[in-house]
């Protein structure tokens, strides 16, 4: 099934997955209480398009064997695919009862079982109940990156709908343990925690804790507009020196832009220092369009009378 997956071309791939589902149909006649040579079927079938079958095939596997959890998780992805949330819920409850309920102490729900249903809960609008399956996930497994991240995400959209912001401050904690814990050379992640980090703090008014997070973000992806945010989020905050350090930075990743040294002139003519004003002001004259050097003109003659 894999190699139909991964062959171009209808035909061939049609082939392919006719050839797995005679060789699983001889597997299954040999060994008919193997659930897992059911599935792989099973799933054969789905590649093939054939999803009724699929889906009798995995509730028949249930009916197999009860407790093991892959069969879950296929049905409950068949599900999640279509838009059944209700149906998903159902299923996993269900099953993590019996899984957790079995006198086998190897037998537990599996991670995925749980992934699953706090998908479904949340896309359902049981907030409280995604957010409670994510902690039970974060008790087996305390730094799952993931988890940590999905839990943040939800008390975020729990504290939109409550508007009560201890959901917010209890998402900060979810991703600042996430943060701690991830691997920094996981680009992706790294940044992907920070613009979840920063929406929370933007809800709380944060403004300090927003432009750390941008710092963060552009330091790690070299996001120039995260860059350009942090910059404005110093000006609101009237503080110069940051403005003027974002500025340096914006200046040299963008240095054809005429706007970078014109704000550089008016934020250095805040901090009382008109003579590094005028010469960015005459940088940003000597780059700016026609339009624009009438304006940027007056600003040097302003400039010049303060020397």
């Amino acid at each position: 099934r894999t190699w139909a997956e991964l062959t171009p071309g209808a035909a061939a791939q049609q082939a392919l997955l006719d050839r797995s589902i005679a060789m699983y149909e001889a597997a299954v006649t040999l060994s008919p209480n193997n659930v897992r040579l059911w599935n792989e079927k099973a799933n054969a079938h789905l590649a093939r398009g054939e999803r009724e079958l699929a889906e009798t095939m995995y509730v028949d596997n249930l009916a197999k064997d009860e407790l093991y959890d892959e069969t879950y998780v296929l049905l409950a992805d068949m599900y999640s695919r279509r838009g059944d949330n209700d149906e998903v819920i159902d299923l996993l409850e269900t099953g993590i009862a019996k899984l957790a309920a079995s006198p086998a102490r190897r037998i537990r729900p599996s991670q995925q079982m749980y992934s699953y249903l706090s998908v479904a809960q949340a896309r359902a609008g049981q907030l409280d109940e995604a957010i409670e399956t994510n902690r039970t996930i974060l008790e087996r497994r305390p730094e799952d990156i993931a988890a940590l991240r999905n839990l943040a995400i939800l008390l975020r959209d729990q504290g939109d709908a409550t508007g009560d912001a201890s959901y917010y401050t209890q998402g900060l904690d979810a991703i600042n343990r996430a943060l701690d814990a991830v691997n920094p050379n996981r680009v992706g992640d790294v940044t992907d925690l920070h613009r979840v980090a920063l929406e929370i703090s933007e809800r709380l008014d944060d403004t300090t804790a927003m432009r750390g997070h941008y710092q963060a973000i552009y330091e790690t992806s070299g996001d120039v507009n995260a860059l350009r945010s942090l910059y404005n989020l110093t000006i609101e905050d009237a503080d110069w020196p940051a403005a003027a350090a974002a500025l340096t930075e914006l200046i040299a990743v963008e240095p054809g832009d005429f706007r970078h040294p014109l704000a550089m002139a008016q934020v250095l003519q805040q901090l009382g220092q008109p003579d590094q004003a005028l010469s960015f002001a005459e940088r940003a004259l000597d780059q700016a369009p026609a339009e624009e050097q009438a304006a940027i003109s007056e600003l040097i003659a302003g400039l010049s009378q303060e020397e």
